[in-house]
């Protein structure tokens, strides 16, 4: 039966790229129309695909035509496409991308723009989605109010040139780690790294985040050609049971492929700067990003926004969730944050020994 099911899986019509036309609406939280407009729409093929609930893209065929709706900041502005996604293995809670885009406010790497939806299927409710903006040029403009600056990504060949360079050269050299400081924001990297640190992300180094810089040098303080961290996906952190052992306060983060096996990394830890910023930014997120009073007023202010919605969404699919189907979750996350500074901390001084 396993393998008569795992064939199924591999033949059905969700896997066959298909599109289909339709019209798309979209209501803003006061209730009123913003946009209407024909779009191509499909499934997209993440983590999604074999559950029940299924995340979606819909091509505008008009482009610019959200413009004036909310739809702005998450429509792709060069693609003209948008992504309806499940929260994949944090699904059934709905929390950990709102709580940590939260949480990050207070520090420099950078977050892509996501909201939760509610989506409605030739009229049948079809659950609880998240909007999500995709890294590209406008967002990075918009987001540093850099508009105009010509932008590039770690997909372009420039950032192999900071890559050869930490990598092939002796970081404790003092001449070699300023040079690096010059080409990448450092503590952008460090809040990108201890973070995702910090939060137990078992995907990363699978699920990397972003880097962009300006082609131009202006002297400005986001137009100076450095390099700097965008967040990537993160529901597979905080005590997410969905993972199985790999989240949990107690966790070495540290031990993970996606660290040992970074020889850009590596490489910056023979930096005995380096090696102090590091410890300094994680002490600085166990002390104040991540205390018990910044943590717990933030999750209560996305459990207050998330709980009831998310539950209905679990009915749709998976029938009546138990009476602490939630509230269990939600002080699981909290004893991670309470537990987890310890730990970590402790991790760390090893780490950079």
């Amino acid at each position: 039966d396993g393998m008569a099911g795992g064939m199924l899986h591999r033949l059905a019509n969700y896997r066959n790229g298909w599109k289909r036309e339709a019209t798309l609406e979209y209501f803003e939280p006061e209730k009123n129309k913003t946009y209407e407009g024909t779009v191509d729409i499909g499934i997209i093929n993440d983590y999604s695909i074999q559950s029940a609930q299924k995340s979606f893209f819909a091509i505008g065929k008009t482009p610019g035509a959200w413009a004036g709706s909310s739809l702005e900041n998450y429509f792709d502005s060069e693609s003209n496409r948008l992504v309806i996604q499940t929260n994949k293995s944090d699904n059934d809670y709905k929390i950990r991308e709102y709580l940590i885009d939260g949480l990050l406010g207070d520090t420099s790497v950078g977050r892509s723009a996501i909201t939760p939806c509610i989506l409605f299927l030739d009229g049948e409710y079809w659950g609880v989605y998240m909007l999500r903006a995709e890294y590209d040029d406008t967002f990075i403009q918009e987001k540093y109010g850099i508009a105009g600056e010509d932008i590039v990504f770690s997909s372009d060949d420039s950032f192999d040139g900071l890559y050869d360079f930490v990598t092939t050269n002796d970081m404790s050299n003092g001449e070699n780690y300023a040079a690096v400081e010059a080409m990448m924001d450092m503590q952008s990297y460090l809040d990108y790294f201890c973070s995702n640190m910090y939060l137990a992300n078992a995907m990363y180094g699978n699920r990397s985040g972003e880097v962009w810089r300006t082609v131009n040098n202006n002297g400005g303080e986001y137009t100076d050609g450095r390099w700097r961290w965008l967040i990537g996906s993160m529901e597979s952190t905080i005590a997410n049971g969905m993972n199985g052992e790999v989240s949990t306060p107690t966790i070495d983060t540290f031990l993970q492929p996606g660290v040992t096996e970074d020889k850009f990394l590596q490489s910056l830890l023979r930096s005995s700067t380096f090696k102090q910023q590091l410890s300094d930014t994680m002490k600085n997120m166990s002390e104040n990003i991540f205390n018990k009073e910044r943590t717990d007023k933030i999750l209560n202010r996305v459990t207050k926004k998330m709980e009831k919605t998310a539950m209905n969404s679990y009915e749709r699919y998976h029938g009546s969730p138990e009476e602490e189907f939630y509230s269990s979750e939600v002080e699981k996350i909290q004893k991670f944050f309470e537990e987890r500074g310890t730990y970590i901390l402790r991790y760390t001084e090893e780490f950079v020994k």
